[in-house]
Protein backbone atom coordinates (compact mmCIF):
# COMPACT_ATOMS: atom_id res chain seq x y z
CA UNK A 1 0.00 0.00 0.00
CA UNK A 2 1.17 3.49 -0.87
CA UNK A 3 1.35 5.82 2.66
CA UNK A 4 1.21 9.08 3.58
CA UNK A 5 4.33 10.31 3.45
CA UNK A 6 5.29 11.22 6.99
CA UNK A 7 5.09 8.06 8.58
CA UNK A 8 6.16 5.83 5.96
CA UNK A 9 9.68 4.22 7.17
CA UNK A 10 10.18 1.20 4.89
CA UNK A 11 12.34 2.54 2.24
CA UNK A 12 12.66 0.36 -1.42
CA UNK A 13 16.74 -0.02 -2.39
CA UNK A 14 17.46 -1.33 -5.77
CA UNK A 15 19.70 -4.96 -5.79
CA UNK A 16 18.20 -6.69 -2.60
CA UNK A 17 20.19 -9.40 -3.51
CA UNK A 18 23.70 -9.61 -5.04
CA UNK A 19 23.89 -11.30 -8.45
CA UNK A 20 25.48 -14.33 -7.02
CA UNK A 21 22.43 -15.03 -4.66
CA UNK A 22 20.24 -14.68 -8.12
CA UNK A 23 22.64 -17.06 -9.65
CA UNK A 24 22.27 -19.63 -6.97
CA UNK A 25 18.82 -19.35 -6.96
CA UNK A 26 18.15 -20.04 -10.66
CA UNK A 27 20.55 -23.01 -10.11
CA UNK A 28 18.14 -24.69 -7.88
CA UNK A 29 15.74 -23.73 -10.04
CA UNK A 30 17.32 -25.26 -13.06
CA UNK A 31 18.16 -28.63 -11.15
CA UNK A 32 15.36 -30.95 -12.37
CA UNK A 33 16.68 -33.30 -10.02
CA UNK A 34 15.54 -31.31 -7.12
CA UNK A 35 11.65 -31.80 -5.46
CA UNK A 36 9.52 -29.55 -7.16
CA UNK A 37 8.61 -27.53 -3.60
CA UNK A 38 12.57 -26.59 -3.81
CA UNK A 39 12.38 -25.10 -7.12
CA UNK A 40 9.51 -23.48 -6.55
CA UNK A 41 10.62 -21.71 -3.72
CA UNK A 42 13.94 -20.49 -5.32
CA UNK A 43 12.12 -19.22 -8.26
CA UNK A 44 9.34 -17.47 -5.91
CA UNK A 45 12.28 -15.98 -3.63
CA UNK A 46 13.83 -14.24 -6.89
CA UNK A 47 10.21 -13.24 -8.40
CA UNK A 48 9.69 -11.62 -4.48
CA UNK A 49 13.25 -9.90 -4.52
CA UNK A 50 12.21 -7.89 -7.60
CA UNK A 51 8.66 -6.81 -7.29
CA UNK A 52 10.08 -3.57 -5.88
CA UNK A 53 13.20 -2.14 -7.64
CA UNK A 54 12.42 -4.51 -10.76
CA UNK A 55 8.51 -5.39 -11.20
CA UNK A 56 8.21 -6.61 -14.78
CA UNK A 57 11.44 -9.40 -13.89
CA UNK A 58 9.27 -10.11 -10.98
CA UNK A 59 6.49 -11.05 -13.74
CA UNK A 60 8.55 -12.83 -15.61
CA UNK A 61 9.44 -15.26 -12.90
CA UNK A 62 6.24 -15.79 -10.79
CA UNK A 63 4.62 -16.50 -14.32
CA UNK A 64 7.03 -19.21 -14.42
CA UNK A 65 6.32 -20.01 -11.25
CA UNK A 66 2.72 -20.50 -11.30
CA UNK A 67 2.53 -22.42 -14.89
CA UNK A 68 5.07 -24.96 -13.26
CA UNK A 69 2.94 -24.79 -10.00
CA UNK A 70 -0.21 -25.42 -11.79
CA UNK A 71 1.33 -28.45 -14.07
CA UNK A 72 1.58 -30.37 -11.13
CA UNK A 73 -0.90 -29.62 -8.87
CA UNK A 74 0.53 -27.51 -6.28
CA UNK A 75 -1.98 -25.02 -5.79
CA UNK A 76 -0.73 -23.42 -2.83
CA UNK A 77 2.20 -22.78 -4.83
CA UNK A 78 0.11 -21.46 -7.61
CA UNK A 79 -1.63 -19.12 -4.78
CA UNK A 80 1.80 -17.87 -4.25
CA UNK A 81 2.80 -16.88 -7.39
CA UNK A 82 -0.41 -15.01 -8.03
CA UNK A 83 0.56 -12.99 -4.92
CA UNK A 84 3.57 -12.12 -5.84
CA UNK A 85 2.04 -10.88 -9.29
CA UNK A 86 -0.79 -9.18 -7.77
CA UNK A 87 2.65 -7.21 -5.69
CA UNK A 88 4.55 -7.28 -8.86
CA UNK A 89 1.22 -5.36 -10.45
CA UNK A 90 0.38 -3.18 -7.96
CA UNK A 91 4.30 -1.70 -7.58
CA UNK A 92 3.76 -0.46 -11.61
CA UNK A 93 0.36 1.15 -10.42
CA UNK A 94 -1.44 -1.23 -12.06
CA UNK A 95 -4.72 -1.80 -10.06
CA UNK A 96 -7.13 -3.79 -11.83
CA UNK A 97 -4.42 -6.14 -12.78
CA UNK A 98 -3.22 -6.26 -8.60
CA UNK A 99 -6.99 -6.36 -7.90
CA UNK A 100 -7.61 -9.50 -10.04
CA UNK A 101 -3.97 -11.78 -9.07
CA UNK A 102 -4.62 -10.56 -5.59
CA UNK A 103 -8.51 -11.97 -5.59
CA UNK A 104 -7.55 -15.30 -7.46
CA UNK A 105 -4.75 -15.65 -4.55
CA UNK A 106 -7.25 -15.52 -1.45
CA UNK A 107 -9.56 -18.02 -3.57
CA UNK A 108 -6.89 -20.37 -3.88
CA UNK A 109 -5.32 -20.24 -0.33
CA UNK A 110 -9.41 -20.79 0.75
CA UNK A 111 -9.34 -23.58 -1.33
CA UNK A 112 -6.46 -25.52 -0.08
CA UNK A 113 -6.96 -23.93 3.99
CA UNK A 114 -4.43 -21.63 4.36
CA UNK A 115 -6.10 -19.22 6.08
CA UNK A 116 -3.29 -17.36 7.09
CA UNK A 117 -2.22 -16.54 3.73
CA UNK A 118 -6.20 -15.92 2.91
CA UNK A 119 -6.24 -12.90 5.68
CA UNK A 120 -3.26 -11.36 3.71
CA UNK A 121 -4.58 -11.81 -0.02
CA UNK A 122 -7.47 -9.60 1.60
CA UNK A 123 -5.45 -7.30 3.49
CA UNK A 124 -3.34 -7.04 0.09
CA UNK A 125 -7.17 -6.09 -1.80
CA UNK A 126 -7.91 -3.30 0.69
CA UNK A 127 -3.83 -1.68 0.12
CA UNK A 128 -5.20 -2.22 -3.69
CA UNK A 129 -8.34 -0.55 -2.79
CA UNK A 130 -6.78 2.36 -0.57
CA UNK A 131 -4.49 3.19 -3.31
CA UNK A 132 -7.43 3.35 -5.75
CA UNK A 133 -9.03 5.55 -3.26
CA UNK A 134 -11.97 3.75 -2.69
CA UNK A 135 -11.64 3.82 0.89
CA UNK A 136 -14.63 2.37 1.79
CA UNK A 137 -14.68 -0.88 -0.05
CA UNK A 138 -10.70 -0.74 1.59
CA UNK A 139 -11.85 -0.35 4.57
CA UNK A 140 -14.39 -3.37 3.84
CA UNK A 141 -11.55 -6.01 3.04
CA UNK A 142 -9.57 -4.77 6.07
CA UNK A 143 -12.36 -5.88 8.29
CA UNK A 144 -12.88 -9.46 6.47
CA UNK A 145 -8.86 -10.00 6.86
CA UNK A 146 -8.88 -8.72 10.75
CA UNK A 147 -11.90 -11.40 10.95
CA UNK A 148 -9.78 -14.53 9.85
CA UNK A 149 -7.02 -13.20 11.74
CA UNK A 150 -8.89 -13.05 14.88
CA UNK A 151 -10.07 -16.83 14.34
CA UNK A 152 -6.50 -18.08 13.90
CA UNK A 153 -5.19 -15.64 16.46
CA UNK A 154 -2.80 -13.90 14.32
CA UNK A 155 -2.48 -10.76 16.19
CA UNK A 156 0.43 -9.09 13.92
CA UNK A 157 -2.32 -9.49 10.93
CA UNK A 158 -5.10 -7.56 12.85
CA UNK A 159 -2.96 -4.96 13.87
CA UNK A 160 -1.48 -4.02 10.26
CA UNK A 161 -5.24 -4.35 9.49
CA UNK A 162 -6.00 -2.15 12.63
CA UNK A 163 -3.75 0.47 11.02
CA UNK A 164 -5.31 0.00 6.89
CA UNK A 165 -8.57 1.29 8.68
CA UNK A 166 -6.63 4.23 10.17
CA UNK A 167 -4.90 4.87 6.54
CA UNK A 168 -8.58 4.69 4.87
CA UNK A 169 -10.64 7.43 8.10
CA UNK A 170 -7.51 9.45 8.23
CA UNK A 171 -7.93 9.80 3.97
CA UNK A 172 -11.29 10.59 4.66
CA UNK A 173 -10.46 13.56 7.07
CA UNK A 174 -11.93 11.35 10.26
CA UNK A 175 -8.95 11.82 12.20
CA UNK A 176 -10.04 11.42 15.55
CA UNK A 177 -11.67 7.99 14.37
CA UNK A 178 -8.06 7.08 12.37
CA UNK A 179 -6.10 7.66 15.50
CA UNK A 180 -8.70 5.62 17.45
CA UNK A 181 -8.04 2.43 15.40
CA UNK A 182 -3.88 3.02 15.93
CA UNK A 183 -4.29 3.32 19.87
CA UNK A 184 -6.09 -0.36 19.34
CA UNK A 185 -3.35 -1.34 17.08
CA UNK A 186 -0.38 0.06 18.99
CA UNK A 187 -2.07 -1.91 22.54
CA UNK A 188 -1.71 -5.39 20.19
CA UNK A 189 2.32 -3.92 20.02
CA UNK A 190 2.51 -3.73 23.31
CA UNK A 191 1.38 -6.63 23.87
CA UNK A 192 3.81 -8.36 21.67
CA UNK A 193 6.28 -6.34 22.75
CA UNK A 194 7.10 -4.84 19.00
CA UNK A 195 9.23 -1.94 20.24
CA UNK A 196 8.84 -0.87 16.31
CA UNK A 197 5.31 -1.08 15.96
CA UNK A 198 4.72 0.77 19.06
CA UNK A 199 7.32 3.83 17.50
CA UNK A 200 5.33 3.57 14.70
CA UNK A 201 1.92 3.61 15.92
CA UNK A 202 3.16 6.49 18.28
CA UNK A 203 4.37 8.73 15.59
CA UNK A 204 1.07 7.43 13.16
CA UNK A 205 -1.31 9.00 16.04
CA UNK A 206 0.85 12.10 16.24
CA UNK A 207 0.06 12.46 12.40
CA UNK A 208 -3.47 12.17 13.15
CA UNK A 209 -3.59 14.58 15.76
CA UNK A 210 -1.61 17.01 13.86
CA UNK A 211 -3.99 16.62 10.95
CA UNK A 212 -6.90 17.24 13.12
CA UNK A 213 -5.49 20.18 14.88
CA UNK A 214 -4.42 19.45 18.38
CA UNK A 215 -0.43 20.22 17.85
CA UNK A 216 0.42 20.36 20.94
CA UNK A 217 -0.76 16.34 21.51
CA UNK A 218 0.85 15.86 18.55
CA UNK A 219 3.94 16.96 20.19
CA UNK A 220 3.58 14.37 22.79
CA UNK A 221 2.95 11.29 20.84
CA UNK A 222 5.79 12.71 18.34
CA UNK A 223 8.12 12.61 20.91
CA UNK A 224 7.57 9.31 23.04
CA UNK A 225 8.07 7.45 19.35
CA UNK A 226 11.33 8.95 19.34
CA UNK A 227 12.59 7.83 22.95
CA UNK A 228 11.68 4.74 21.79
CA UNK A 229 12.77 5.02 18.52
CA UNK A 230 16.45 6.26 20.56
CA UNK A 231 16.64 3.48 22.71
CA UNK A 232 16.47 1.07 19.89
CA UNK A 233 18.65 2.51 17.79
CA UNK A 234 16.13 2.78 14.89
CA UNK A 235 17.90 5.62 12.84
CA UNK A 236 15.80 6.02 10.09
CA UNK A 237 12.93 6.01 12.12
CA UNK A 238 14.55 8.73 14.41
CA UNK A 239 15.05 10.88 11.38
CA UNK A 240 11.47 10.32 10.41
CA UNK A 241 10.42 11.82 14.01
CA UNK A 242 12.22 14.38 14.48
CA UNK A 243 11.09 15.41 11.11
CA UNK A 244 7.74 15.33 12.34
CA UNK A 245 9.22 17.25 15.51
CA UNK A 246 10.89 19.76 13.62
CA UNK A 247 7.14 20.15 11.68
CA UNK A 248 5.33 20.92 14.64
CA UNK A 249 7.16 23.16 16.37
CA UNK A 250 7.16 25.48 13.13
CA UNK A 251 3.49 24.72 13.43
CA UNK A 252 3.88 26.38 17.12
CA UNK A 253 5.62 29.35 15.88
CA UNK A 254 9.23 28.23 17.15
CA UNK A 255 11.60 28.61 14.05
CA UNK A 256 14.81 27.89 16.04
CA UNK A 257 13.72 24.49 17.48
CA UNK A 258 12.05 23.90 13.76
CA UNK A 259 15.37 24.01 12.42
CA UNK A 260 17.41 22.27 14.72
CA UNK A 261 15.28 19.23 14.44
CA UNK A 262 15.13 19.52 10.91
CA UNK A 263 19.25 19.19 10.67
CA UNK A 264 18.96 16.42 13.30
CA UNK A 265 17.27 14.91 10.69
CA UNK A 266 19.27 15.98 8.28
CA UNK A 267 22.63 14.68 10.05
CA UNK A 268 20.95 11.07 10.11
CA UNK A 269 20.15 10.71 7.06
CA UNK A 270 22.81 11.35 5.47
CA UNK A 271 24.65 9.05 7.44
CA UNK A 272 22.54 6.60 6.30
CA UNK A 273 22.57 7.86 2.56
CA UNK A 274 19.19 7.44 2.61
CA UNK A 275 18.26 9.82 0.00
CA UNK A 276 14.60 9.94 0.00
CA UNK A 277 14.90 10.86 3.30
CA UNK A 278 17.94 13.08 2.78
CA UNK A 279 15.38 15.22 -0.04
CA UNK A 280 13.02 15.43 2.98
CA UNK A 281 14.62 17.03 5.35
CA UNK A 282 16.39 19.41 3.02
CA UNK A 283 12.61 19.99 1.58
CA UNK A 284 12.14 21.21 4.97
CA UNK A 285 14.51 23.45 5.36
CA UNK A 286 14.09 24.98 2.19
CA UNK A 287 10.15 25.55 3.69
CA UNK A 288 11.34 27.02 6.50
CA UNK A 289 13.75 29.37 5.22
CA UNK A 290 11.15 30.80 2.96
CA UNK A 291 9.19 31.19 5.38
CA UNK A 292 11.93 33.53 7.19
CA UNK A 293 12.00 35.46 4.02
CA UNK A 294 15.22 33.91 3.57
CA UNK A 295 15.16 33.13 -0.50
CA UNK A 296 18.70 32.60 -1.58
CA UNK A 297 19.20 29.94 1.23
CA UNK A 298 15.79 28.51 0.80
CA UNK A 299 16.22 27.88 -2.81
CA UNK A 300 20.15 26.47 -2.53
CA UNK A 301 17.76 23.32 -0.12
CA UNK A 302 15.38 23.43 -2.60
CA UNK A 303 17.25 22.94 -5.18
CA UNK A 304 19.04 19.99 -3.36
CA UNK A 305 15.77 18.36 -2.26
CA UNK A 306 14.70 18.40 -5.95
CA UNK A 307 18.09 16.88 -7.36
CA UNK A 308 17.73 13.73 -5.10
CA UNK A 309 13.99 13.26 -5.72
CA UNK A 310 14.67 12.79 -9.08
CA UNK A 311 16.73 9.98 -8.55
CA UNK A 312 14.67 8.35 -6.19
CA UNK A 313 12.87 5.47 -6.33
CA UNK A 314 8.98 5.31 -6.52
CA UNK A 315 7.07 3.79 -4.20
Amino acid sequence: MKIVMLFIVLLITIGTQSQSDRDSLMRVWNDEALADTSRLNAIAQLGFDFIDPAPDSAIHYALIQNKFAVERGLKEYSADALDILGRAYESKGELSDAFNYFQRSYELYEEVGNRKNSARALYAIGGVKWTAGDYEMAKEYHHRSMAIANEIGDKGRVSSCLNGIAYCFFQQGQFVKAAEYVQQSLRISEELEDDNGIAWGLNAIGVFYSRGGDIEKALEYYKKGLEINERIGARISIAYSLRNIGNTYFRLGDPEKSLDFYERSLVISEELNDKRSIAMSLSSIGHLLSELDEMDRAMEYYQRSLSLSKGSVRI
